[in-house]
């Protein structure tokens, strides 16, 4: 079975079965967004023309999925400290807040609060988080920075499921895709053109699905060691299969099949 069909086995889409406890909330939203993210290059990467498909598209999901399993460590690392979880919870609910008041306000979308109910939420979010132990000892410009918005991922490190300078380029690579640098716009697709970068888009294809394939999988362990139950889900066969698509093998070969690949052609 694929990974992506074993993925969505355990999914909130596929199994409608959402948690109820706030230490896992934002792991299965998670969990959802980046199942999804991969699917959704699946799907598009059949269902449409080579000729006709957009490899920014499905480079931009891939930094997605790179992105969504960093912040996804983020929390389930800190299960074993509930204080460091519930710090890392309340600056991310802080910033969510922000976020939407601002982004409503800009299209000036007022809701009918004649109570004050979402000022009195933001108060005691702000109140709670000055009561908090791991806030208290941040030095005072970081507490700062942060109640005014900033760092809504305080302390955050890589999951290191790659080699830290091949995370960095790849995150780099798919990000000329949604930025629209010319490393980017010059891959879109795999239609032969003078003005082609030196990013091959067949590589940025293959690359974009190694790197998506090998967090995906990671993350499917992750969570189901922190919803256990959910492995009644998947049978021995299935569970064995991710561990093998956790491997770096593949992406490893495919990297010195391309360095190999463009020394050879230096040199002739």
């Amino acid at each position: 079975m694929t990974l992506d069909a074993i993925g969505m086995k355990v999914s909130l889409s596929r199994l409608g079965v959402t948690s109820t406890t706030t230490s896992t909330m934002y792991l299965e939203k998670l969990y959802e967004k980046i199942s999804l993210n991969f699917r959704s290059m699946i799907r598009l990467s059949h269902e449409v023309h080579l000729n006709e498909l957009d490899i920014n598209t499905l480079a931009s999901c891939a930094r997605n999925i790179m992105e969504c399993t960093n912040i996804f460590y983020y929390f389930s690392t800190s299960f074993s400290n509930k204080k460091l979880l519930e710090f890392r919870r309340k600056i991310y609910s802080l910033d969510n807040r922000r976020n939407t008041k601002d982004i409503m306000g800009k299209l000036n979308i007022v809701f009918n609060d004649p109570l004050g109910f979402a000022q009195y939420g933001h108060d005691i979010e702000i109140f709670f988080l000055k009561n908090d132990d791991y806030f208290s000892a941040l030095p005072t410009e970081d507490q700062n920075y942060i109640l005014n918005g900033g760092k809504r991922l305080y302390g955050i490190k890589s999951p290191e499921i790659v080699d830290k300078n091949i995370e960095s380029a790849c995150y780099n690579l798919f990000s000329n895709s949604i930025h629209s640098r010319y490393g980017g716009i010059s891959s879109n697709s795999l239609n032969p053109s003078y003005f082609n970068s030196k990013i091959e888009s067949a590589f940025l294809f293959y690359l974009a699905f190694e790197i998506s394939g090998l967090y995906y999988s990671n993350i499917v362990k992750e969570y189901l060691k922190k919803r256990h139950k959910l492995r009644v889900h998947l049978n021995k066969n299935e569970q064995e299969s991710i561990d093998m698509f956790s491997s770096t093998a593949s992406l490893m070969r495919y990297i010195e099949y391309y360095r190999d690949n463009n020394r050879s052609m230096r040199q002739s």
